[in-house]
Parts: structure tokens; C-alpha cells; sequence
């Protein structure tokens, strides 16, 4: 299942940045809008493959809430790897990372290939993701809401912001796995849980930035 959730995240992957490389670039514009036209196409995939599934339709949809249910420590174990592969490369483009957050043309005249290490990068974070996924379902939003709530501790620094997210995301997936488990009347998938906290909170960013950006 790992190898044909890679391939897969790859494959979209790809297709996403041959479609936003047409616009004018690896944009981040490009690439949310090329991201949400190929969600749609895959989205509309997932729905047939429930129309078919039949009476295993019900697998399929705990899936996509995402839950830690029936996880061995082979799971584990793999996820570690791949993890670990993932963050050594990911830390040690920390740097380049930080000299991007001032403008692609400011990083590349300090000597950053910005479309190198943006390829590389994405690669890298479809793999774990991938990984991840193919192991716990569809978990939402840990990504959106623990760096933006780590960075208040540690600055926009990625040396300092990548490995204490990943520590927090790791502790508050636990945190809510076991309010899933032992807090609540009855067990309920954690994604269901993590969108509820961080939906909100992505709101409240995301509004404080447009009227930041409205102050300006």
C-alpha cells in the first residue's frame, strides 16, 4: 500500500506542476489553484470508487476520516523510516528554505536554485505524506495548524520551525487520539477531531491576514 500511495502522490504530484508550470511558473498562485483543479478530478475518483465499492463502502470512509484504529508497530517502524528519510533532507535545506521566505529572486541571486530545491522539496514532503497517509487515513489540517502556532515560539527560522513541528504535530495527534479513545462517549476517527480544532484556527489566520493585509 506505501509504494502505490507514492506512486500515486507522484503522479499528482507531477501532473500539478506540469499544469501550474504553464501559467508562468512554480508560483505558489500556480500551485494552489493547479492543486485544487486536480483535488476535484481525484475527489470525483474517490466518489466512484464508493459507488462501487458496494457494502465496502463503509472501509472506505473511515479511511477518510483518518484514525490510528488497528495500527501495529510495523507501521510504526516503516512510518519512522521514511519519516526520518524525510527530515534529514527537508533539514538540510533549511537554510535555502529561510533565503527563499525573502522573494525567489532575492534566493536565487544569493546562489539558491529555487526550482531544484522546490522539485526536491515537494518530492520529499509527497513521500511522507504519502507514507502517512497509506498507514492512518486522511488526517487534516496538522499541517496548517502547528507550524503557524509553533512559529510563535521559535521565529520563521526553519532550522528551529521544521523539527520542533514535527514534535508538536507528533504530540498533538497522541493528545487527540487519546481524547478520541478515553475521553469521548464512543471512539471517533482523529481526522474528524483535527478538523474540528483546526478549521477553526485556519479561519482565524487566515482572516487576520487579510485584514492585516487591508491595514497595509
Amino acid at each position: 500500500m506505501p509504494v502505490f500511495a507514492f506512486t500515486g502522490a507522484a503522479g499528482t504530484l507531477f501532473f500539478v506542476i506540469y499544469l501550474s508550470s504553464a501559467g508562468g511558473g512554480l508560483s505558489s498562485n500556480n500551485l494552489i489553484l493547479s492543486g485544487i483543479i486536480v483535488a476535484a478530478i481525484l475527489s470525483a475518483g474517490i466518489s466512484f470508487l464508493k459507488y462501487v465499492a458496494d457494502e465496502q463502502v463503509s472501509i472506505i470512509i473511515f479511511w477518510l476520516m483518518g484514525s490510528f484504529a488497528s495500527r501495529t508497530w510495523a507501521d510504526v517502524f516503516m512510518t519512522s523510516l521514511f519519516l526520518c528519510l524525510g527530515f534529514l533532507v527537508i533539514i538540510f535545506y533549511a537554510r535555502d528554505l529561510n533565503l527563499m521566505s525573502l522573494g525567489n529572486r532575492t534566493a536565487s541571486s544569493l546562489g539558491v536554485d529555487t526550482g531544484k530545491l522546490t522539485l526536491i522539496l515537494l518530492v520529499t514532503a509527497s513521500l511522507i505524506t504519502a507514507i502517512c497517509v497509506s498507514v492512518s487515513g486522511i488526517i487534516g489540517f496538522v499541517g496548517l495548524l502547528v507550524p503557524h502556532m509553533v512559529r510563535f515560539l521559535t521565529g520563521p527560522d526553519n532550522r528551529k520551525l521544521i523539527p520542533v513541528s514535527m514534535l508538536a504535530g507528533a504530540i498533538l495527534l497522541l493528545c487527540a487520539d487519546t481524547v478520541t479513545r478515553a475521553i469521548l462517549p464512543g471512539e471517533i476517527p482523529i481526522g474528524v477531531l483535527t478538523a474540528l480544532i483546526g478549521g477553526p484556527f485556519f479561519c482565524y489566520i487566515f482572516r487576520k491576514r487579510q485584514v492585516a493585509g487591508t491595514d497595509s
